[in-house]
């Protein structure tokens, strides 16, 4: 396509010269506001160095502080390119251009910019993470997809990263959430955009955001076990949604205050505390997959429970080992 017919259609496309429906009436002039709907604008400017573009003040401060979605285009070769940024109250306010769209300092871009609310945020999001956040309809809440588990959570405020998990484009806005697993423990999470990336979750692990590179969800265990990415390795993180207090034969799983007596108990070499914890979870085994009928305990010693299986007395004994 000649720069000629490039040009025409770019001006097509932004109502150079034209009156426009959607934006009102346009200015054809360099370094002007083309159209305004709204909070919503598109203004022709000059890349200036550093390949930054300066927004026309008297209509940024009719726009909000906060998060913006811009899109900038190049008439010479029609590349667009679309990212988040965080608007704030500043003299001079300016966009730069990344480096992933060449631009001449001095030459022309069209710059497009409208707020950003959470909503939209949340909308725009695609590929797997789409499938991990899904705005509910009361636009207040989103459900949580982890592997097949859902949660739903109230949004936090969208907010902007400048330094950190921002890709090539310098900055990224996200939501972040927590999700609370059956001990009460909270989770952070966050979901990262800046607009032309892909998406990507991050869980606070390691006194840091780090990116998720897998999510699994064990139905039978009800839990979710994710791993993440850090500078050396690969780790994870497990979530259980299992109920405190009880021991699921057919998940395998006890409970987190049993798990924490045995280290105690381990510590102090206290046998009696660790008995007792093998006692209730082969109580519990007779009673769900023998079938047996178990007596309740009157002292310390002797065996751990006496029973009737099938008929007949017995005792149980439960030993629970340190050898892993």
């Amino acid at each position: 396509m000649g720069d000629g017919a490039r040009r025409a259609q770019m001006e097509n496309r932004f109502g150079l010269g034209q009156p426009v429906d959607t934006y009102g009436e346009p200015c054809p002039s360099a370094n002007q506001i083309v159209g305004i709907n709204g909070r919503k604008f598109v203004c022709k400017r000059k890349v200036g160095q550093g390949s930054r573009v300066w927004l026309p003040l008297d209509i940024v401060n009719k726009i909000d502080k906060g998060g913006i979605q811009v899109e900038i285009t190049n008439p010479k070769t029609g590349e667009t390119l679309s990212l988040y940024k965080e608007l704030r109250g500043v003299d001079n306010p300016t966009i730069r251009i990344p480096k992933v769209m060449h631009v001449d300092p001095g030459q022309d871009v069209m710059v497009k910019v409208e707020p950003l609310t959470k909503s939209d945020f949340i909308r725009q999001l695609d590929g797997k993470v789409a499938e991990i956040v899904r705005l509910n309809n009361d636009s207040s809440t989103v459900t949580v997809n982890l592997g097949g588990k859902e949660c739903k959570i109230l949004m936090e405020d969208l907010k902007y990263d400048y330094t950190k998990n921002a890709g090539p484009l310098g900055g990224a806005k996200y939501i972040q959430f927590e999700i609370k697993d059956a001990f009460g423990k909270n989770y952070g999470f966050r979901v990262y955009d800046n607009g032309y990336d892909k998406p990507r979750p991050a869980i606070f692990a390691e006194g840091e955001f780090r990116f998720i590179e897998d999510i699994d969800y064990y139905q039978g265990r009800d839990a979710v076990v994710m791993k993440y990415y850090r500078s050396d390795a690969i780790a994870g993180a497990t979530i259980r949604f299992m109920e405190p207090g009880e021991i699921d034969l057919d998940k395998g799983i006890a409970p987190e205050e049993m798990r924490l007596k045995i280290i105690d108990a381990l510590k102090r070499k206290d046998y009696t505390a660790m008995g007792e914890v093998g006692e209730r979870i082969a109580s519990k085994f007779v009673k769900e997959k023998l079938n047996a009928v178990v007596f309740d305990k009157e002292g310390p010693s002797g065996a751990d429970r006496d029973i009737i299986l099938n008929g007949e007395y017995g005792v149980l004994e439960a030993k629970l080992t340190t050898y892993r």
